[in-house]
């Protein structure tokens, strides 16, 4: 996973030195997570998600924008009568591609890793009972992820992303559970 993260750091160092014609802009971006660990019949969990990116205009239809983002992902069940929600916080890094057929409409796919930050089992929404689950958990993933964006105005852009975990995240040799996403969110950028 450190040659996934060094081979991308080392892409987009590359992509910004080189002399595009392009412009950049950067933005904020947040809004809503629906995660839940493989197709297990578990209940998903809602949370959310949050950051910054950089805007690389390569020419009319292709656009690369890197992403460093906050994502809560996981998952809710019932076993033994108590709730549990297993809270799983991740540093997500996204690349992506986009393409734009049109102007206020885009399509986009790219690769993302994710740091696990941190794993709680919040049993019975009680606050003061979160067992500590990262030792459960790979510290890194990597998915695919995939969506679509309108442009509201040149700066306000509503989207929709899901995000395909390629890698198991568990550290078992017993179960194995890959992180999908569902966002819904919107994005501002600040042209220059």
């Amino acid at each position: 996973m450190k040659k996934i993260v060094m081979l991308l750091t080392v892409a987009l160092g590359l992509l910004y030195c080189y002399d595009i014609k392009g412009q950049t802009a950067f933005g904020v971006k947040g809004g809503v997570n629906i995660g839940d660990l493989s197709d297990n019949g578990y209940h998903p969990r809602v949370s959310g998600h949050g950051g910054v990116f950089v805007h690389r205009t390569i020419n009319k239809y292709f656009c690369i924008q890197p992403e460093v983002l906050f994502s809560g992902e996981g998952q809710r069940f019932t076993f033994n009568s108590d709730n549990h929600t297993w809270a799983l916080n991740y540093l997500q890094i996204p690349l992506m591609l986009q393409v734009y057929p049109i102007n206020e409409f885009y399509l986009e796919v790219g690769p993302q890793v994710g740091l696990l930050l941190s794993a709680r089992d919040k049993v019975n929404d009680n606050s003061e009972h979160h067992p500590d689950l990262k030792a459960n958990f790979a510290t890194a993933q990597f998915s695919i992820a995939t969506g679509l964006g309108v442009k509201l105005t040149d700066a306000v852009i509503v989207y929709g992303r899901y995000n395909f975990g390629m890698t198991d995240i568990s550290t078992s040799d017993v179960t194995t559970h890959h992180s999908n996403v569902a966002q819904v969110g919107l994005a501002y950028r600040f042209h220059q």
